[in-house]
């Protein structure tokens, strides 16, 4: 889904001017800093490492605005789903961009690679999943009728979010959905965690977004954000760390990646270079400390 929090800053500092979109790893102490792909004109976004940390997945936009760059802000037709190795080397299209065709927000399943496209007779955004074994596609068999976004995997089981008259979050095991949440607004972002015991989700309150625990066993929800202003959460191989962006339009140098525990304390800024801002958050499979993450330099940002 489109990151309402990224689009504010890009509107609040249009007037200052971009140097580089960038995905970026580092330890959460920030220890080991690295940039690991550099782009002068398109922004990429949810990067994820492969379980064997040898390749990335990532979105890269194509739709350039009046500056001539192509960004997150300028829709997410003409997308496309790349891969490299993880030290950003041998990049190449995966799923390539069609105009007027969405084709974004990829993960890594079991099987392959997990995105979202609207490239189907419906036209509709759609759970899409891509073998890299056979090169072959299979659309997620969630109901024809709704609008998917954000799906990931966790121990061959499914959850994603849905928009329209099913608003919320879905679980799919098999071939069998099931709605975990309702929202009037908007439940996007889910992620399970590698315990099984919980899920992370976002959840829209009039142009502002909660980070929400869902838990399985008791199916209750709790808002664990402590601020305004947070983003999309991911785990830690432990399921004791959750990593998100946090935009604090009063005072700028309070945005950036934070880290914090399930139950929504001990909220950490994590000291990464200023200068940037951050985006799309995830951990290194089977870690508690390395994490990818995109961004791009702002002049003036403090």
């Amino acid at each position: 889904m489109r990151n309402l929090l990224a689009t504010a800053l890009l509107i609040l500092l249009s007037h200052v001017c971009y140097a580089d979109f960038g995905i970026y790893t580092a330890n959460l102490d920030g220890t080991d800093q690295k940039t690991i792909l550099v782009s002068k004109t398109h922004q990429m976004s949810h990067p994820k490492v492969s379980a064997d940390w040898k390749y990335i997945v990532f979105t890269r936009y194509n739709n350039k605005g009046a500056d001539n760059l192509a960004e997150e802000m300028d829709g997410y037709e003409n997308t496309e789903i790349c891969i490299a190795t993880v030290n950003g080397e041998s990049a190449e299209t995966l799923i390539p961009a069609i105009p007027g065709v969405i084709n974004f927000n990829a993960s890594w399943s079991s099987n392959g690679i997990l995105f979202v496209s609207s490239q189907n007779p419906k036209g509709i955004p759609w759970g899409m999943e891509y073998s890299l074994k056979v090169r072959r596609l299979r659309r997620l068999p969630t109901p024809l009728d709704q609008i998917i976004l954000d799906p990931s995997e966790h121990k061959g089981d499914f959850v994603y979010s849905s928009i329209g008259a099913s608003n919320g979050i879905w679980s799919l095991k098999g071939d069998v959905a099931k709605q975990l949440t309702m929202s009037t607004t908007l439940d996007s972002d889910p992620q399970m965690a590698p315990d099984s015991k919980n899920m992370v989700f976002l959840r829209a309150f009039g142009g502002d977004f909660h980070i929400m625990r869902y838990n399985f066993t008791s199916t209750k929800t709790t808002d664990i954000s402590k601020n305004k202003g947070d983003s999309a959460a991911c785990w830690s191989s432990d399921s004791k760390t959750l990593v998100f962006p946090h935009l604090n339009l009063k005072d700028l140098s309070q945005s950036g990646l934070y880290k914090m525990n399930p139950d929504g304390y001990n909220r950490e800024q994590l000291p990464l270079k200023r200068g940037y801002f951050y985006t799309h958050p995830s951990f290194f499979p089977g870690s508690n400390s390395k994490i990818i993450y995109a961004g791009f330099d702002i002049k003036g940002l403090p």
